[in-house]
This record gives C-alpha cells, sequence and structure tokens, in this order.
C-alpha cells in the first residue's frame, strides 16, 4: 500500500522534495522491518526449549519419578527441533511435540542419534521408530512440521512397541 502511494507521489508529484519523500518513506519501512524481524523470531525462538521438557513443579508421586525418569531419556540424546511444552505425561511416560524449520528427516536424525547415546533400536517401521535403554523407552514419530517424542519405561503397555503412537489421532493433531 505504501509503495503503491509512493509511486503514485514519484510520477504526478511535480517538487523534487516530494518525490524524494515518496521514495525515501517505503525505503525506511523496509530497512526498518529488515532491522526488527530477526531480532522478533529470536524472540519468538527463546520461547521454545531444544529438549523436551517433561518434570513439571507439584507432581506427586509416582508422577514425579515418571517425569523424571521420562527428562533422563530425553536428556541423554540429541534431540531435533523446538519443544514448545506440548504434550502430555502419564504414569508411564512423557510425550512432547515439537517443530522443525527446514526439511529434515526426523526418523534419519533419531536413527542415528539414539544408537550414538546407547539406545538399542528395537522398531524401525518407516513411520516411527523405538529404542531402548536401560529400563526405558523411547519413540519417535514424524508429523508434518516436527514430530513426536516419547520417553518413558520399557514395558509401559500402553505405549507397547509404538503402538499408542502410531494409532493416537491425537499425537499429530494437524494431520486430519
Amino acid at each position: 500500500m505504501v509503495a503503491v502511494v509512493a509511486v503514485f507521489g514519484l510520477v504526478l508529484s511535480p517538487r523534487l522534495w516530494m518525490r524524494l519523500t515518496a521514495v525515501a518513506i517505503p525505503l525506511l519501512m523496509l530497512l526498518g522491518m529488515l532491522a526488527v524481524t530477526p531480532s522478533a523470531l529470536g524472540q519468538r525462538i527463546e520461547k521454545f526449549d531444544s529438549t523436551p521438557q517433561c518434570v513439571s513443579e507439584g507432581s506427586g508421586e509416582p508422577m514425579a519419578t515418571v517425569e523424571r525418569e521420562s527428562q533422563r531419556a530425553f536428556d541423554s540424546i540429541e534431540n531435533i527441533g523446538y519443544f514448545d511444552g506440548g504434550g502430555a505425561s502419564g504414569v508411564g511416560g512423557c510425550h512432547r511435540r515439537f517443530a522443525i524449520s527446514e526439511d529434515v528427516d526426523v526418523l534419519q536424525h533419531y536413527r542415528s542419534a539414539l544408537p550414538e547415546a546407547g539406545w538399542e533400536m528395537v522398531e524401525d517401521d518407516g513411520r516411527h521408530l523405538r529404542a531402548q535403554h536401560d529400563g526405558l523407552a523411547f519413540d519417535v514419530m514424524p508429523c508434518p512440521g516436527g514430530g513426536v517424542v516419547w520417553a518413558g519405561s520399557d514395558d509401559d503397555p500402553a505405549y507397547g512397541h509404538g503402538g499408542a503412537v502410531q494409532t493416537s489421532t491425537e499425537i499429530c493433531p494437524h494431520e486430519h
């Protein structure tokens, strides 16, 4: 809109100072936007963590123990993307959603990151993968624009070999 008005001012104005003003205003606005955008993006990204956070204040037992164990699993792995805290915790484990800004193969990242951290891959069907280590399990499933990670007890029947991660319509809410 400003550019359209500037072009009219540039073409229709007989005075030099008005023509210069018509050119200067859109240029100054563009420079201002270019100067402010990186700062705004940085503040938005600061709201997110690079590691899922499961431990919450005020959790009673057995939830507090489960949250600490899930957090230990997440902390042991090089995670991908930004975690906004979206997800849930239960007596069997904790899952968190993450977002990624570029086109990254989520499963391929975890296929290499999990074994590097000492995890044993126990399932990989191309849609999700599962690994186990020291009585803990880790599941990951890609979603549009990111994915979901889950960590918890390796014998949790609710997540038996990734079943709940694969079948839940709540896990990737934007995939309908």
